[in-house]
């Protein structure tokens, strides 16, 4: 009886030292998988700052150009149903909607009219000496085509507006708005006439050529005075002569693309005058150091 006694509380002894001995095992088994499920917060951050530091560098700006994105689309829609159709109506309101402006227009049609009676005349007369030449006639033909003036003045905005530069930006703005009005006007005319040009091909009249380059030298006049202006004109009386000397147009159709470039150039020039403050330079001062500053106030 006492051996079984003796033999029950041997086994009940040792059952209870092995169970308090599987605690402190099962503890530290538990904080060893916890210590490998649930990394420490000081390795969290250094990986985090591991992984932003390893980020991309443009990560920033691809966040920002989708946010200006994004933002810039209800201006889209503004700038093509309010501000187009109002700069539109305003260029054509200031163009044809001023008794100066339709003088000048009857002027040049009637110019345009009296020159057609010598057009072969003057043809005739370019073809025997072509003062310019094949070389200079393909340069300017090429050179100042209206899809490549446009070009151009869209890249002169895309670069004012990158660095700011408000008033080329303006300038080049006016000159992009000015040509596209001006050639839709005359290929509306050239598809409505049907003119043949003197080397036997079809849509003579007006020049797009003269009409473009008039167009934007009547926009740098406006803006910058005689001293941009009268070289412009020039240039655009150059391109005029060209197309007459390669046996492209006849002088009327000069004439005409001229008249019509200079009036689409003054009225789409003077509504943003208009719209838009002039520059001009006016001094400041600050820390004590005076200067001045380049401000625009179109009146």
């Amino acid at each position: 009886m006492k051996s079984f006694y003796g033999q029950k509380w041997i086994s009940l002894i040792v059952a209870i030292s092995l169970v308090l001995g599987s605690v402190p095992v099962s503890a530290k088994s538990k904080r060893k998988k916890a210590s490998k499920t649930q990394p420490d917060e000081t390795a969290v951050e250094s990986s985090k700052s591991e992984e932003t530091a390893a980020a991309p560098k443009d990560e920033g700006w691809q966040k920002r150009y989708q946010a200006e994105w994004h933002g810039n689309q209800p201006r889209a829609e503004e700038w093509f149903f309010h501000d187009l159709p109002r700069h539109i109506g305003g260029d054509f309101k200031e163009t044809f909607w001023n008794g100066w402006h339709l003088l000048f227009l009857a002027g040049g049609i009637g110019a345009s009219l009296g020159i057609h009676t010598k057009d072969n005349a003057i043809r005739d007369s370019f073809q025997r000496h072509r003062p310019l030449g094949s070389a200079v006639d393909n340069t300017i033909n090429i050179g100042f085509h209206p899809i490549v003036l446009g070009g151009a003045g869209l890249l002169a905005l895309g670069v004012s507006k990158f660095y700011h530069a408000d008033k080329a930006a303006l300038t080049s703005g006016t000159m992009l708005e000015a040509l596209t009005l001006t050639e839709v006007l005359t290929l509306g005319l050239k598809y409505t006439t049907r003119r043949r040009r003197p080397d036997g091909t079809n849509y003579s009249f007006p020049s797009a050529h003269a009409s473009g380059a008039f167009c934007l030298a009547t926009v740098a006049e406006i803006y910058y005075g005689p001293k941009a202006g009268i070289p412009s004109y020039l240039l655009a009386s150059l391109i005029g002569v060209s197309r007459l000397d390669a046996n492209k147009h006849f002088a009327s159709d000069v004439v005409a693309g001229a008249v019509l470039g200079t009036l689409m150039g003054w009225g789409t020039a003077k509504w943003h005058k208009k719209e838009f403050p002039n520059f001009f330079i006016a001094p400041v001062a600050g820390d004590g150091s005076p200067g001045v500053s380049l401000v625009y106030n179109f009146k």
